[in-house]
């Protein structure tokens, strides 16, 4: 597999490099067996994420947004086209509303504690 993948990524090289800049980076990195070690494990533990984020880049507004809005954006995903509906996981969403439910019993309630309260 490491053989098609080298071939594969030496046809594939980015515009912004050179020639003798991408085999550098190639054979410095890509190619290396601890890169491809490390990749693998890594493709494996993202597999076993049950949450993942979908934010993407966020364009911030200089305002601190609090632990409930920040984890809805981050969980949900925007509609296709004209559809501005953002999609949530059933599991997320139940996050969500306990969230905003011990935030309505307890106003006081520091984002940290709130999310230490109901993520353990």
């Amino acid at each position: 597999m490491l053989r098609w993948f080298g071939i594969a990524i030496k046809v594939h090289k980015p515009n912004e490099y050179t020639e003798d800049d991408w085999n550098y980076i190639l054979d410095r990195h890509f190619l290396r067996d601890d890169f491809r070690v490390r990749s693998e494990r890594n493709s494996q533990n993202r597999k076993n994420l049950q949450i993942t984020h979908h934010l993407g880049s966020y364009l911030s507004t200089g305002i601190a947004p609090s632990h409930i809005e920040l984890f809805y954006e981050t969980q949900s995903k925007k509609g296709i086209g004209d559809d501005p509906t953002h999609v949530v996981d059933p599991h997320i969403q139940e996050k969500i509303d306990v969230m905003r439910q011990t935030l309505e019993r307890n106003p006081k309630m520091s984002d940290y504690e709130l999310t230490e309260n109901v993520f353990g």
